[in-house]
């Protein structure tokens, strides 16, 4: 994509970010021809799609390091009760 293209998706993904809109929405808000918005909306697609990759990934290891201290927590608690497990 060359620049002005890139700068016309950041537009659009920050209009919906902030306003809350969808993709369609912002392309008609910031007077994108129809002719070229298929292209905007696989490139946000797109986006979207490494987004939520990435966010899914470091979820999963956030909830991985949640349960294992809370395995800790469990085996320190009943240790400091003397019940042994």
């Amino acid at each position: 994509m060359i620049g002005s293209e890139q700068s016309v998706l950041f537009a659009i993904q920050n209009l919906m970010d902030r306003m809350d809109w969808f993709a369609e929405q912002d392309m008609k808000a910031l007077k994108i021809p129809e002719s070229e918005q298929t292209a905007y909306f696989e490139c946000v697609i797109k986006n979207n799609n490494n987004y939520y990759q990435i966010n899914n990934a470091v979820m999963r290891k956030l909830i991985t390091a949640l349960l294992i201290a809370n395995k800790l927590f469990i085996k320190i608690t009943f240790a400091k009760e003397g019940v042994r497990l």
